[in-house]
Formats: C-alpha cells, sequence, structure tokens
C-alpha cells in the first residue's frame, strides 16, 4: 500500500506506522508457549510474545469526513489446542483491551467496509512474519530464550 491510497471510495493515508517489540516492553518475551496450537512447520511450538504493530492514519469516508485513527495489531492469543496457528498471527488490539486501538471505531466511520483494516493487517502480518523468522533463527542459534513457560 502507498502512503495514500483510495479504496472503495474510501481514502487512507498512513501517517506513521512503528513495531514495538519485546526490548520496547521490557520484559524479555521475545518467544512464548503456543500450548499446542502450531501448525504449518513451528515445531518448537512458539509465538511471537510481546509484539505490536502500530498506524496511524488519516481516513476520509465515503461521505467526505475525515478523521484520524490510530490502529495497532498484536499476536493472537491461542491456547485453546486449536491448530492451523503460524505463530504470528495477529488481530487488532482493542480485541484483548488496548484502549489505544481504534480499529472498531474505524470500522463505524467507514460503514464497516473492512477494506482499509484488511489492507493495514496485510502490512503488518507481513511485518510480524519477519520478526517471528528473525526471532526464530535467533532462538535455533541460542542467542535468545522461549518463555515456554509462559503460554497465552
Amino acid at each position: 500500500m502507498n502512503e495514500a491510497q483510495t479504496l472503495n471510495n474510501v481514502s487512507v493515508e498512513i501517517l506513521n506506522k512503528e513495531e514495538f517489540n519485546a526490548d520496547y516492553f521490557g520484559d524479555g518475551r521475545y518467544l512464548i508457549g503456543l500450548g499446542g496450537c502450531s501448525d504449518y512447520g513451528n515445531d518448537d511450538d512458539l509465538g511471537l510474545g510481546d509484539w505490536a504493530y502500530q498506524f496511524e492514519v488519516l481516513v476520509t469516508n465515503k461521505d467526505g469526513e475525515t478523521q484520524q485513527f490510530t490502529i495497532v495489531y498484536q499476536p493472537v492469543e491461542r491456547n485453546n489446542g486449536m491448530m492451523n496457528y503460524s505463530g504470528y498471527g495477529i488481530t487488532t488490539a482493542g480485541s484483548y483491551g488496548n484502549d489505544a486501538d481504534m480499529a472498531s471505531e474505524l470500522e463505524r466511520f467507514c460503514d464497516y467496509d473492512t477494506i482499509v483494516l484488511d489492507t493495514l493487517h496485510e502490512i503488518a502480518a507481513g511485518a510480524a512474519k519477519i520478526e517471528f523468522e528473525r526471532l526464530m533463527k535467533l532462538f535455533r542459534n541460542g542467542e535468545i530464550e522461549s518463555n515456554q513457560d509462559f503460554v497465552l
């Protein structure tokens, strides 16, 4: 996605995007146990720990109204034993009580057209995959430890 784009007659401009990892959060939970939920070649049963990807976007809806939103993505919590989880799946952080995330407000503002959120999700998901693969390489090289005792 370019920094400014029109999607389904909704204009979105990414003002800022920023990745936060365990170094930022300060507790060192880079990789955490998934409680048996991993799949897709993730034999170590690990997933991203403390990680988030935040966007500041300026959106103009179909009615011509413009508003700024903060959208935050974080790892999906998986502890129900269901498979098909890569270790870097993400969702909007408001799902877990992050008050900074305005995904619900953005959905309402866009008359429940999710194309902006879907597009932002693709960007954040790509960043999550890159970070997960980087951390798994460090883990396998013995440069970081996992937090298997901490399962989401």
